[in-house]
């Protein structure tokens, strides 16, 4: 896949009322009204200065997130005895609410684990 031509990218930007998030800072000296530049390395990092730099708030919902896989959209499973067989045991002993990827060819199922729990902790650790 070749790169689209950062002239082409503004172009686009500006036309389709786009900000463009990027960390080549010539680049961005270029685009400045319709662009953010991220410094330095780590998601967190990276999520951080969005937030600041875009008035953003970060919310985690289950019924608003998508598949982590595959990107497509997550649905309530309704019983969870219909995928007792598709998740470890505990999971499914400590956890009652679950959902799954509607992409016919993934179908991942996902819950709201700990996981989710240190992400929220990393996000606020780092003041976001």
């Amino acid at each position: 896949m070749r790169p689209v031509p950062d002239d082409m990218l503004l172009e686009y930007a500006i036309k389709t009322d786009r900000i463009i998030i990027t960390r080549d800072y010539p680049f961005f000296k270029k685009a400045s009204k319709n662009s953010v530049f991220l410094e330095g390395e780590g998601v967190y990092n990276y999520l951080g200065q969005l937030k600041d730099k875009l008035n953003l708030n970060y919310n985690f919902s289950m019924e608003k997130a998508k598949c982590s896989i595959c990107n497509a959209i997550l649905s309530k499973i309704l019983n969870k005895e219909l995928i007792k067989n598709e998740v470890q045991p505990e999971t499914f002993k400590f956890h009652d609410t679950f959902f799954q990827c509607e992409n016919p060819s993934c179908k991942k199922i996902f819950w709201e684990g700990t996981h989710i729990n240190d992400i929220i902790k990393k996000m606020i650790d780092k003041r976001l």
